[in-house]
């Protein structure tokens, strides 16, 4: 290896990897749940299903515009998610003025007998990356006031806003 090529480092959390060169990120997934602390899961549920919110933003396929996006994405949430009941799509404007949307839509937990969940997911397109922020509840939890806090923390994605101490 020649002492010019470069090489990226990147950060998840606390765990730092440094790449080979002429890598460079590509897609970046993360997972936030409810911590189990003092029997935070859902009630009704048989195991440890707790809200979570998941955060991924990938290329977006060659050429596609934002609406290619999107029916893409309710393509995929209609062919992998058995019993998804309506998709619904409502505009939303982020934090940082970028137009987007959120999709909401409830389907049968797996392997948790009457339990529906439901998922708020926003999407955007910016230069060509699509991000996407789902969060995850049950139809049971899912209040008016928790879902309007739902959209609200949804709808506060900006870009190029790292907090202190996190990789962009």
């Amino acid at each position: 290896m020649s002492a010019t090529a470069e090489r990226m480092r990147t950060e998840v959390g606390d765990l730092a990897v440094e790449a080979p060169p002429g890598f460079r990120r590509e897609r970046t997934t993360v997972c936030l749940r409810v911590a189990p602390e003092k029997g935070l899961a859902e009630a009704g549920l048989k195991g440890p299903v707790r809200p979570s919110l998941i955060v991924e933003r990938r290329p977006a396929p060659d050429g596609a515009g934002f609406a290619a996006c999107v029916a893409r994405i309710q393509a995929e949430l209609r062919r992998s998610i058995p019993g998804i009941s309506g998709i619904d799509c409502v505009d939303a404007r982020f934090a940082d003025g970028r137009e987007g949307v959120i999709l909401g839509y409830s389907f049968p937990a797996p392997r948790a007998g009457e339990v529906i969940l439901c998922q708020l997911q926003a999407a955007r397109l910016d230069d060509g990356v699509l991000s996407t922020l789902t969060l995850t509840t049950t139809l049971a939890q899912l209040t008016e006031s928790r879902r309007d806090q739902f959209i609200r923390i949804l709808a506060s994605a900006r870009v190029g806003a790292a907090t202190e101490g996190e990789p962009a």
